[in-house]
């Protein structure tokens, strides 16, 4: 898809001495003419279901910008986008310029009111993360093999929608035989054919996994949670921010190719005395302590049960060694 802007609003944000500009921009795709600025009301944007008695592997987010609707012809324009399907419309929010949130409009959820034209306004809303119905994540993870890193993996996935995003990790688990100071997702290798749920026996067919349960899979796998942050798609293991002074920290590109790496980056900010971080509208809120947790584990191996590939390609003059955990009670036969 190829997107250009179709209308946009500016609002700025003015706290102490500092004046931030944030840009909601519309883009329409295959749109390639001129733009339309209308009067923006405010912007809002949040992480949808977050817990704190249960870890979101995916943390889903969205952005809202609220307009003014200043005559039927705009009204018009807006019932528009309200009509369109999901990938017609893109959402970019600026911040002094430099994009720090992409996401798709979703229609359904646009909300126009119906006071007098210049006291009207409409909501127009966008989310980051589509898991259900006929959307990228939802759809089937391509039936192929071979190996590839688990970042490649995972920036496949995240391509189909379609975003183009550079990929920002960071971790802190190490193995041996690797690299210390280098991302484990760099160095993790996953066979591509193994995203399947195996039948139970030889004549119940394999079941595909969607993209989304594949990239659950993976980020369970690493203790991962996958999150947009700052233009970002953020890969956290909360490991690495066991002393935030020295992260570390890697950087990839859409295609999940290495850019840079930091092997001490601080993600801490001096707050000086002469400047006002906290708004007078902020408040806190508390939560009682965590005092148990709890995790299960799944291993691909069962009680008296082996799980074989279903077909293998062998070429001549070749070997093929297959191996795997297998327990049993003292009554299950192995033929």
């Amino acid at each position: 898809m190829a997107y250009g802007l179709k209308y946009y609003f500016v609002d700025k944000k003015i706290v102490g001495s500092t004046t931030t500009t944030y840009k909601f921009e519309i883009l329409e795709d295959g749109h390639t003419g001129g733009s339309t600025e209308w009067i923006g009301v405010d912007i809002s944007r949040q992480y949808e279901e977050l817990s704190f008695r249960k870890l979101n592997y995916l943390q889903k987010s969205t952005c809202s910008g609220i307009v003014r609707v200043d005559d039927a012809t705009q009204r018009g324009l807006i019932e528009t986008i309200a009509g369109s399907e999901i990938g017609d419309y893109k959402i970019q929010l600026k911040k002094n310029g430099t994009i720090v949130w992409t996401g798709l409009v979703v229609p359904d959820l646009t909300v126009i009111g119906e006071e007098n034209y210049g006291n009207q306004s409409a909501t127009i809303q966008a989310k980051d993360i589509f898991i259900k119905g006929d959307y990228p994540l939802a759809t089937i993870f391509p039936d192929t093999r071979g190996i590839e890193k688990a970042i490649v993996l995972i920036a496949d996935i995240l391509d189909t929608l379609g975003y183009q995003l550079d990929i920002v990790s960071y971790t802190s688990w190490i193995e041996s035989g690797l690299t210390q100071t280098d991302d484990i997702l760099n160095q993790s290798y996953h066979e591509k054919e193994r995203f399947r749920i195996y039948g139970k026996t030889e004549d119940e067919v394999d079941k595909a996994l969607t993209n989304q349960k594949a990239l659950e899979y993976i980020l369970k796998s690493y203790g991962l949670i996958l999150r947009q942050v700052n233009g970002d798609w953020n890969l956290i293991q909360v490991t690495a921010f066991s002393n935030i002074s020295s992260v570390r920290k890697y950087v990839y590109d859409y295609q999940g190719t290495q850019t840079s790496s930091t092997v001490s980056h601080s993600m801490g900010t001096s707050a000086g005395s002469d400047s006002l971080y906290v708004q007078g509208s902020s408040s806190n809120n508390y939560f009682a302590g965590v005092k148990k947790v709890a995790s299960n584990f799944k291993h691909d191996s069962t009680i008296q049960g082996i799980k074989f590939n279903r077909e293998y390609w062998i070429d001549d003059a070749s070997e093929l060694a297959k191996s795997q955990y297998w327990q049993a009670d003292g009554t299950g036969n192995l033929e």
